[in-house]
């Protein structure tokens, strides 16, 4: 759905283009529908991102005496000794990947970094500003 028709469809296969403001579109189906009360798919979403989450925790452990330490247990040790109001910047790939799954954000801290799908080493420096009082971390 896009309010500028010509937009739609030029940048991916499109099955049904709706052209219109999304706020408005929105207000009119709101009285098609019904409230569904069965939670069984969001109940076993849950229980299946639990146990991934376990697994990926399970990959970021760090141990003693080891003289190769895993990028995982690198940015989940990052996260703990961060502060709250903290700045992560990351490149791109797999450090974005650590990022995604190790950084706790909580609305405070804020990640920095690229995102854009194919893009390669966006080549900037990884601490790129300052704000007083609040660290930067590079992942």
């Amino acid at each position: 759905m896009d309010i500028r028709g010509e937009q739609i469809g030029r940048r991916t296969k499109v099955d049904l283009g709706l052209v219109g403001d999304v706020k408005t579109t929105l207000r009119a189906l709101l009285p098609n529908l019904t409230e569904k009360t069965d939670d069984g798919h969001l109940s076993a979403s849950i229980q299946h991102y639990q146990k991934a989450r376990t697994a990926l925790d399970d990959l970021a452990v760090g141990e003693t005496g080891q003289k190769s330490i895993h990028p995982q247990y690198v940015a989940k040790v990052i996260n703990e000794l961060a502060g709250k109001d903290a700045i992560f910047t990351c490149d791109v790939g797999t450090p974005t990947i650590w990022a995604a799954r190790y950084l706790t954000m909580n609305g405070e801290r804020r990640l920095l970094g690229s995102f854009s799908h194919g893009s390669m080493a966006s080549a900037r420096r990884p601490l790129s500003f300052r704000v007083p009082r609040r660290p930067e971390h590079c992942c």
